[in-house]
């Protein structure tokens, strides 16, 4: 049997669904928002220099307040700007030691 009401087979190509895609940052915020990093810190070897991954005096954080088009949180609704943790990820990509 088919899945239509009667039985049938039903012909799914002619069907547009729209499909709900998770908001992701684009390439752009993204490359804004690493260099952004590197230019507001400075790499030391004391293992207490360290910059937070949430709250107040986290990255993104300071982002938010300096860029906040670029960010995407429950402040801002920006479906291509970069969330805190989509940056904490790039961040870790690029420098593995860069947050506690």
């Amino acid at each position: 049997r088919g899945c239509g009401p009667n039985g049938e087979y039903i012909n799914t190509s002619t069907f547009t669904t729209r499909i709900m895609v998770r908001p992701a940052a684009s390439k752009l915020n993204r490359d804004i928002a690493v260099r952004f990093a590197g230019v507001v810190s400075l790499q030391t070897n004391d293992r207490d220099d360290s910059i937070p991954r949430l709250g107040c005096c986290s990255m993104f954080a300071l982002l938010q307040q300096v860029m906040p088009q670029v960010t995407r949180s429950e402040l801002v609704d920006n479906y291509h700007g970069i969330s805190a943790v989509e940056l904490n990820k790039a961040l870790q990509v690029d420098d593995p030691f860069f947050l506690s």
